[in-house]
């Protein structure tokens, strides 16, 4: 009689258990790769020239607001007076169809924001308006004239002398493979 050691009498007695752990481990790894399968759709990015995709990931990139800002010289900005301030395309190349505009306002609540394209609500808050900052993506399917009118903001400026428009960090424009910042 052929002796065999504790290892192969182990294997003997408990066959069908390793066999159904191994069943499970294959059976869990089948249904990983199925997962990975049906969603790799999701992970493609798409950068062809003219095209907009936006995907929700869940996350957001966060300029910080207080590096980089720029006072812009617009509008009349008279203390308890309500004022529409136009902001105008100013195109970084010829291709530019996604206008992104940041602004903080001292001294003034933003009333209303209006625009003949497709606004895009861009704050943390995820909306237009977040406190006194606006921040809003502005697309059109064609690339922006330079000159044309993105937006239309209507700002309620209070009591004091300080009021200020300021451009802040994310300013500028995006042609689908770049952005540009806008002075």
């Amino acid at each position: 009689m052929i002796r065999h050691g504790k290892f192969y009498e182990f294997i003997l007695n408990n066959y069908k258990t390793i066999v159904a752990i191994l069943f499970l481990i294959i059976l869990i790894l089948a249904f990983c790769l199925i997962y990975i399968l049906q969603n790799k759709q999701n992970l493609k990015i798409s950068n062809l020239p003219g095209n907009i995709t936006l995907t929700p990931s869940g996350s957001a990139i966060i300029p910080d607001i207080s590096k980089a800002e720029k006072e812009l010289i617009i509008g009349k900005k008279t203390p308890g007076t309500t004022e529409v301030i136009e902001i105008h395309a100013k195109k970084a190349t010829n291709q530019d169809k996604l206008a992104l505009v940041r602004l903080k306002i001292i001294g003034g609540e933003i009333v209303d924001v209006k625009s003949n394209f497709l606004l895009l609500p861009s704050c943390t808050n995820n909306k237009n308006i977040d406190g006194n900052n606006l921040c809003i993506d502005i697309a059109k399917t064609e690339a922006f004239i330079d000159g044309e009118i993105l937006v239309q903001i209507t700002i309620k400026w209070d009591q004091s002398q300080n009021q200020h428009i300021y451009k802040v960090a994310g300013y500028g424009m995006y042609n689908g493979l770049e952005f540009h910042s806008i002075d």
